[in-house]
């Protein structure tokens, strides 16, 4: 199961200078994981760990942004998901790009409870 959203990072985003803060990423990974885990368990879960976070580059105010977010395994109580942030619109030029570049990936472990 996959899901993906686009966001315009705006400044209320900025964490220094006109850069976009991890804590900013993250939150956005939360939304995609509980709308996965609903569509999924049918109710949220809990954040127990990322197995893997790597920001590749930074994003500034005015990037658009796709992000993804895919289910990778499951068992009854562990849902492990894949994250990608692609930055698709640069913010400095305001020009789409003709491919989408990826800027932070991330695999999310969550704890789920049978209903």
């Amino acid at each position: 199961m996959k899901c993906t959203m686009r966001i315009k990072l705006k400044a209320k985003d900025i964490d220094h200078d006109e850069y976009i803060g991890i804590s900013r990423i993250v939150e956005i990974f939360d939304d995609i994981a509980e709308e996965l885990l609903i569509r999924n368990e049918g109710h949220k879960g809990i954040l127990k760990d990322y197995e893997e976070l790597e920001i590749i580059k930074p994003l500034i105010c005015g990037d658009h942004v796709d992000v993804v977010g895919q289910i990778i395994s499951f068992n009854d109580t562990i849902i492990k998901i894949k994250f990608e942030v692609l930055k698709v619109l640069d913010g400095h030029n305001e020009k789409y790009l003709l491919i989408p570049e990826l800027i932070c990936k991330a695999v999310g472990v969550f704890e789920v409870f049978p209903k």
